[in-house]
């Protein structure tokens, strides 16, 4: 078996002990569950339990609840309970003192209370004292077997046989039929009783501490409804048993919800730091992501510097078209240009690479060759002699978006 499950049942097991059944010493065995069918639940010091198998042990404060099914109950001097399907039932024996001043005495009583549905009780041979209770009456009854039931609003009694010896409150007598489970479904004893059965269940499943200790607090839960039910009891003896009970089990749920609350604090916060380690973690991984996309740049990067030294070769050859055209000239009076070259450098830097592009200009257009006027006297015309200006280079320029810049010059005859 798990350790943590068993250190969880034998905790609750103390627990159920000490707050549930405090003025009780050892557990005696009073009576056994000798047959049943369906689903059987048990609430018991031990904590909320299925029945899985005829023979389990009940002793005094048990509580026993049937779902769609029935059980049958055996005590040590053979007394006997039929329970119904959707009933539940408190069975308690104890010494209790009766009558008064100097003629009280003592005696074995045995108390059956129906909180919802249907008992049949047949009395045994030793204890002569038994009483059946609602949580709004009570009947002594003395060598008899008698029905009693209760649907959240009436108490119902039905004697067959034997004899009532005292009563307290209001039964409607005779025949009736099992309220069910529409009576069931409206009782808070049986739900709550449902509700710590489920919750002990899941708590066994997990072996949770919390689950653990949700169990505890809805068991509590469950004894102090029944304990309120019986606050209503038209015999004084059995309510005030049941406004103590109830102010014991207050104390103890208020203590348990604060170790809850505490419990589910403490988890909340590990849920939230694993949280922040996880968004740490995608963090991280993202990191790593941009790393890569980094390295994929410079790969970019790489070969726009190979496409740069091959932009570079070609320019070479252009400059070399450049000096051949250079060399024409004009003949005569026609004044002839160089052609005026204009070199474009263009920087291009980058993170990782610097292009460089020269760009030559065409030769610049020759001016065609000026008309000289006819003289306007009878002397010869004086020629001049051809001038042949030295070619002009423009100074480089830094725009690449200029349009190559042509220069004129004419020379006039004096």
């Amino acid at each position: 078996m798990d350790p943590k499950r068993t250190t969880i049942a034998l905790s609750a097991i103390l627990f159920l002990s000490v707050f549930l059944f405090p003025a009780a010493g050892a557990a005696v065995q009073l009576a056994e569950i000798t047959s049943f069918k369906g689903e059987v639940i048990v609430l018991s010091e031990s904590g909320v339990l299925s029945v899985t198998g005829a023979g389990h042990a009940l002793n005094d404060g048990d509580r026993v609840q049937t779902k769609e099914g029935t059980a049958e109950i055996t005590f040590g001097d053979g007394a006997i309970l039929r329970m119904s399907s959707f009933s539940n039932s408190l069975i308690q024996q104890k010494e209790e003192e009766s009558g008064f001043w100097v003629f009280k005495s003592k005696s074995t009583v045995r108390r059956i209370t129906c909180f919802i549905g249907k008992l049949t009780f047949i009395s045994g041979n030793s204890i002569k004292q038994n009483y059946l209770q609602t949580p709004t009456a009570t009947a002594g009854i003395r060598g008899s077997e008698v029905d009693v039931g209760y649907d959240n609003a009436n108490s119902y009694l039905n004697v067959i046989s034997g004899e009532i010896s005292a009563q307290y409150g209001e039964f409607i007598r005779g025949f009736f039929d099992n309220p069910g489970a529409e009576a069931a479904v409206k009782s808070n004893v049986y739900a709550a009783i449902q509700t710590a059965a489920t919750e002990s269940q899941q708590a066994e499943s997990t072996g949770d501490a919390l689950d653990q200790a949700q169990a505890e607090l809805t068991t509590l839960q469950a004894i102090a409804a029944a304990a309120e039910e019986l606050t209503k009891n038209s015999d004084p003896a059995v309510a005030e048993e049941a406004r103590q009970l109830l102010d014991n089990i207050q104390t103890q749920i208020e203590q348990k919800e604060t170790q809850v609350s505490e419990m589910e604090a403490t988890t909340t916060e590990a849920e939230e730091t694993t949280t922040e380690e996880e968004t740490t973690t995608s963090e991280e991984e993202s990191t790593t992501t941009e790393g890569e996309g980094t390295t994929s740049e410079g790969d970019t990067t790489t070969t726009a510097a190979e496409e740069t030294t091959t932009v570079g070769e070609t320019t070479t050859t252009v400059g070399e078209t450049t000096t051949t055209v250079g060399e024409t000239t004009i003949e005569a009076t026609t004044t002839t240009l160089a052609p005026a070259t204009t070199t474009t450098t263009t920087t291009t830097t980058t993170t990782t690479t610097t292009s460089t592009t020269t760009t030559t200009e065409p030769p610049t257009t020759t001016e065609p060759p000026t008309t000289t006027e006819p003289p306007t006297t009878t002397e010869p015309p004086t020629t001049l002699p051809p001038t042949t200006l030295p070619p002009t280079t423009e100074p480089p320029s830094t725009t690449t978006t200029e349009p190559p810049s042509t220069t004129t010059t004419t020379v006039y005859g004096s």
